[in-house]
């Protein structure tokens, strides 16, 4: 699916007021930036992403992490489209 990814930046506790994940306790500053992609994930994150999930094209899960109760981290690398 190719779904639209939204960064604001806003304070942490209104970013939490608002349902947004963040994983890493105490490392964040005042003001913070979250990314929202689609209806699927709010999440506080230094980023980059992309504008739109369709803008990666392919890739390969290299690697998935148990991050928390039910959360993973997913890793991938892009695969290059081939030559016609």
């Amino acid at each position: 699916r190719d779904l639209q990814t939204t960064m604001e930046v806003m304070p942490l506790q209104q970013a939490l007021d608002l349902g947004a994940l963040a994983f890493f306790g105490e490392r964040y500053g005042d003001l913070v930036k979250v990314y929202k992609i689609g209806d699927y994930s709010m999440e506080v994150c230094g980023g980059p992403h992309v504008q739109h999930t369709g803008d990666m094209g392919r890739f390969r899960i290299t690697k998935t992490e148990n991050i928390g109760q039910g959360i993973q981290r997913v890793r991938a690398d892009l695969i290059e489209a081939e030559a016609a």
